[in-house]
């Protein structure tokens, strides 16, 4: 099983660490998936590479929202 998880704020290695022995133990306890079938990827990115919609990037709607308080 390959877990792709997109993540918007840097994370500490030891904060990866703890998701992924975290993860592989749920998925084997509950699903009974062999530990090591269990694989991830993190990627990290900002608030420009994301759009939640009507095409406008995060980052720009963000901001809009922030302006108007």
């Amino acid at each position: 099983m390959l877990l792709y998880i997109t993540s918007g704020k840097p994370r500490t290695a030891q904060q990866k660490s703890d998701l992924m022995q975290h993860g592989t133990a749920q998925l084997h306890q509950e699903l009974n998936i062999p530990e090591q079938d269990v694989m991830f990827v993190i990627g990290q990115n900002s608030a420009e590479d994301w759009c939640f919609g009507h095409a406008q990037r995060a980052d720009l709607y963000l901001k809009m929202l922030t302006s108007k308080q």
